[in-house]
């Protein structure tokens, strides 16, 4: 049983030895105090409690040092870079769903239909509680490349986007989380790509490439998404800047975070918080920058 499975665990994310684990220790780990401090400063910095942009990114970083992670796909002598030395893979591939990419959805249900599809071993929030990770069984293990960027570009395609920055490689790590109502599956249907797609967007896109029909389709968009700045109340900016500016980002046009920037600042809403605001607008849309449209 997948659960079973070894894995290592490693007190935080410098750490590169580690200790082995199996799944089952990791995913019934309660929630440790740093987890639940994380999350206590998430929901005060999305709620617009006040926090200050660099206040809230130190005190995140500090609390991550603290908290212990794993490796999903493998057990591990050593993750240290250029000195990898792998044990066993475990057969689990993890797919991360970032809190950007998925603020508009309830989460449940989310991870509801992330779990429908019978490949998924489990389904769980991140150590935040923003956003959550699936861990689907693999035929090949030794192809953990190949089906990580496959199942990139498939979900895509189904319009659900995943944090391409995790799950191809042996040495990703997990931070341990805490899910009250997780979900798992202890006999999935082993997964098996039999035709693996010759190219990804992952692979094949540049960073400032432009669609071919952004005229036609990025002018449409631009607007909607400005739409939802110029018209966003207290309590839902966070949420919609950082969206709307990832959203952006991905029609691979750096000019486009002008007219983001000019909407917060002609927005009342965001009056004497502009410039944590801007600065969220700013990392977003670099972010969607690296994950064109």
């Amino acid at each position: 049983m997948w659960l079973d499975s070894e894995i290592t665990v490693y007190k935080n994310h410098s750490d590169n030895t580690g200790k082995p684990g199996t799944c089952r220790d990791v995913i019934t780990s309660p929630i440790s105090k740093e987890i639940s401090d994380l999350r206590e400063l998430e929901k005060e910095y999305h709620d617009d409690f006040g926090i200050d942009e660099t206040d809230y990114r130190t005190k995140k970083a500090l609390l991550k040092k603290k908290i212990p992670c794993w490796t999903p796909a493998a057990l591990l002598e050593s993750r240290q870079k250029d000195n990898v030395k792998e044990v066993s893979r475990t057969g689990l591939m993890q797919l991360d769903f970032d809190h950007c990419d998925i603020w508009e959805y309830d989460i449940e249900k989310a991870k509801q239909g992330i779990f429908n599809l019978p490949c998924v071993a489990y389904c769980g929030l991140s150590c935040s509680g923003k956003g959550f990770y699936a861990l689907v069984l693999i035929a090949e293990p030794e192809r953990l490349r190949e089906y990580a960027e496959h199942c990139f570009e498939v979900l895509l395609d189904a319009g659900i986007k995943v944090d391409t920055s995790k799950g191809r490689n042996v040495t990703d790590l997990r931070y341990f989380s805490y899910d009250a109502n997780p979900l798992i599956r202890e006999d999935p249907e082993i997964l098996q790509v039999k035709h693996f797609r010759t190219s990804t967007a992952v692979k094949t896109y540049a960073v400032n490439r432009k669609p071919q029909n952004l005229l036609s389709y990025g002018d449409g968009l631009l607007n909607s998404e400005l739409n939802k700045i110029n018209n966003v109340q207290v309590g839902h900016r966070w949420e919609t800047v950082q969206h709307a500016a990832f959203t952006l980002g991905g029609l691979g046009d750096y000019g486009l975070l002008e007219y983001i920037k000019q909407a917060i600042k002609s927005n009342e809403s965001f009056s004497g918080e502009e410039s944590k605001y801007l600065k969220c607008a700013k990392d977003c849309f670099n972010a969607g920058m690296k994950k064109p449209l």
